[in-house]
Protein backbone atom coordinates (compact mmCIF):
# COMPACT_ATOMS: atom_id res chain seq x y z
CA UNK A 1 0.00 0.00 0.00
CA UNK A 2 1.56 3.02 -1.01
CA UNK A 3 0.60 6.64 0.77
CA UNK A 4 0.90 9.82 -1.09
CA UNK A 5 3.62 12.01 0.29
CA UNK A 6 1.59 15.23 0.30
CA UNK A 7 -0.55 13.21 3.01
CA UNK A 8 -0.11 14.12 6.62
CA UNK A 9 -0.32 12.17 9.90
CA UNK A 10 -3.41 13.68 11.21
CA UNK A 11 -5.21 12.74 8.02
CA UNK A 12 -4.88 9.27 8.39
CA UNK A 13 -7.16 6.49 8.69
CA UNK A 14 -6.87 5.22 12.49
CA UNK A 15 -5.81 1.44 11.42
CA UNK A 16 -3.28 3.15 9.19
CA UNK A 17 -2.13 5.48 12.74
CA UNK A 18 -2.19 1.94 14.73
CA UNK A 19 -0.02 0.04 12.05
CA UNK A 20 2.37 2.94 11.94
CA UNK A 21 2.57 2.72 15.98
CA UNK A 22 6.04 1.76 17.54
CA UNK A 23 6.24 -1.16 20.04
CA UNK A 24 6.57 -0.03 23.87
CA UNK A 25 9.48 -0.65 25.00
CA UNK A 26 8.06 -2.92 27.79
CA UNK A 27 6.60 -5.15 25.45
CA UNK A 28 9.71 -5.61 23.68
CA UNK A 29 11.80 -5.81 27.05
CA UNK A 30 9.86 -8.79 27.94
CA UNK A 31 9.22 -10.54 24.91
CA UNK A 32 13.37 -10.81 24.76
CA UNK A 33 13.38 -11.62 28.87
CA UNK A 34 10.95 -14.34 28.45
CA UNK A 35 12.55 -15.72 25.27
CA UNK A 36 16.11 -15.92 26.59
CA UNK A 37 14.55 -17.47 29.85
CA UNK A 38 12.75 -20.08 28.16
CA UNK A 39 15.31 -20.70 25.63
CA UNK A 40 18.22 -21.33 28.07
CA UNK A 41 16.09 -22.97 30.95
CA UNK A 42 14.73 -25.35 28.18
CA UNK A 43 17.86 -26.50 27.03
CA UNK A 44 19.27 -26.93 30.83
CA UNK A 45 15.80 -28.90 31.60
CA UNK A 46 17.07 -31.25 28.68
CA UNK A 47 20.11 -31.87 29.80
CA UNK A 48 18.70 -32.53 33.82
CA UNK A 49 15.86 -35.02 32.41
CA UNK A 50 18.44 -36.70 30.41
CA UNK A 51 20.39 -37.52 33.48
CA UNK A 52 17.85 -38.47 35.60
CA UNK A 53 16.94 -40.79 32.50
CA UNK A 54 20.53 -42.39 32.07
CA UNK A 55 20.40 -42.78 36.32
CA UNK A 56 16.93 -44.71 36.23
CA UNK A 57 18.58 -47.08 33.26
CA UNK A 58 21.65 -47.59 35.29
CA UNK A 59 19.75 -48.31 38.11
CA UNK A 60 17.12 -50.79 36.47
CA UNK A 61 19.69 -52.68 34.65
CA UNK A 62 21.82 -52.89 38.39
CA UNK A 63 18.57 -54.71 39.35
CA UNK A 64 18.27 -57.07 36.36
Amino acid sequence: MKIDHKTRYQNLAQHVKEQLAFIPVEVVRMSVIAFVFIGFDLFLLLGLLNIFKLEFLWIVSLLF
